[in-house]
C-alpha cells in the first residue's frame, strides 16, 4: 500500500498558540489576538529565537508522529524565513 505524501507542511516551528483556541472559540477577532501578543507573530518570534538544536529536538517527534500515521514523504518547511536548515 502506498504511503501518504505531504508536499507542503509547516513542520518546523517553536512556540505554542494553544491558549488562542479558547479566545477563538469565544469569538475574539484575530486582530485582537494579535494585539494581545498572540497570532502568527508569536510563533515567528519564538522560532527565530530558538536554537538549531531546539528546533531539531521539537521537530523530530512531529516527524516521527507523521511517519507513524502513514506518511512516507514530506516537504517540511518553517514558512518563517529563518536560519538556513541545510
Amino acid at each position: 500500500m502506498p504511503g501518504f505524501v505531504d508536499p507542503h507542511t509547516h513542520l518546523i516551528w517553536a512556540g505554542d498558540r494553544a491558549n488562542e483556541f479558547e479566545m477563538k472559540m469565544a469569538g475574539t477577532p484575530y486582530l485582537d489576538i494579535l494585539a494581545a501578543g498572540g497570532g502568527i507573530l508569536s510563533t515567528v518570534k519564538a522560532t527565530r529565537r530558538a536554537s538549531m538544536e531546539t528546533l531539531i529536538a521539537q521537530t523530530r517527534p512531529r516527524l516521527l508522529r507523521m511517519f507513524s500515521h502513514g506518511n512516507d514523504h514530506c516537504r517540511g518547511q518553517t514558512g518563517y524565513g529563518i536560519k538556513d536548515l541545510h
